[in-house]
């Protein structure tokens, strides 16, 4: 995903229990204001299938508009794999300009 301008941090019960039953949350974050989504779904769609969008008016997602571009489901090896795909311009999530300053 670097290579696309994206960075991928792992979320949910994986990260906070360290397994899950359900399946496995991602976050994809801008590295830079040249993120763009589209470049993030096609190579997602290299290494995951997609099954369908999450459900908008899922209360458990909701606290996370506006700053969500693209909430899907996709499937890996059969496992269901839930991704949360940030938007570029999300001042907070530009990983890189804000670690390595603003020509990152």
């Amino acid at each position: 995903m670097w290579p696309a301008n994206w960075h991928v941090a792992l979320g949910g019960g994986v990260l906070n229990h360290g397994y899950s039953d359900d399946d496995l949350d991602l976050y994809i974050l801008p590295l830079n204001k040249r993120a763009k989504v589209d470049d993030a779904i096609e190579a997602l769609k290299t290494l995951l299938t997609y099954t369908r969008p999450i459900g908008g008016n899922n209360p458990r997602y909701l606290n996370m508009a506006p700053a969500v571009a693209v909430s899907d489901v996709y499937t890996h090896n059969g496992k269901r794999v839930d991704v949360f795909i940030f938007e570029p311009h999300c001042h907070v999530c530009n990983v890189a300009e804000r670690l390595l300053g603003e020509d990152a």
